[in-house]
């Protein structure tokens, strides 16, 4: 594995750590902070709506989104070839599969969707930098070398970026679920 290599798939580990303080936010705290919060049914009528099952699900699925991209990239071989850097602009670019598979957010979640989009369109950025690397080949030059390893900087730099739109994301479903709306 290159040193490049090595040193961003470590770039993942707060990326991790976010997206497990993230899901471990289920508003139990909130509920704990406020506990006359169910004394009256009009006070807890006051705020929105609790969400529907298809936005608890919808938010689920894209709860999943950041593991799945992280581990795209941290079970990627140690060994960068040709065939690695097509299946990591493969796993890349399964971001925005996964997000049109499972679907439009409804109103109430689309600004979740819009941080969605965006970390979608980071991972697009490297998987497009995956495939230039992949289509390099086997470098004969130094050129050739050169050239792959911008693109895998530039393919692994998306780890973050794009992991961090996700926990943003993740964040706003959490305050969503709880009630706060914007952040």
């Amino acid at each position: 594995m290159s040193a490049t290599a090595t040193r961003l798939k470590a770039r993942l580990i707060p990326i991790v750590v976010l997206a497990l303080l993230a899901a471990g936010c289920t508003g139990e705290t909130a509920r704990q902070a406020s506990p006359d919060s169910s004394a009256t049914p009009a006070a807890s009528s006051s705020g929105p709506p609790p969400l529907t099952d298809a936005e608890v699900l919808w938010i689920h699925a894209v709860g999943q989104l950041l593991p799945a991209m992280n581990r795209v990239f941290t079970n990627s071989p140690s060994e960068m070839t040709p065939a690695t850097f097509t299946a990591l602009a493969n796993g890349a670019g399964g971001c925005r599969r996964e997000l049109a598979r499972i679907g439009p957010a409804g109103a109430r979640l689309q600004p979740v969707q819009a941080l969605v989009e965006k970390a979608c369109q980071e991972y697009d950025k490297g998987a497009a930098c995956f495939a230039a690397a992949a289509s390099v080949g086997i470098p004969s030059s130094t050129a050739e070398v050169s050239t792959i390893d911008k693109q895998t900087r530039c393919g692994f730099a998306v780890s973050q970026t794009g992991g961090n739109w996700l926990a943003e994301a993740q964040m706003k479903a959490v305050d969503i679920e709880n009630g706060l709306g914007e952040r």
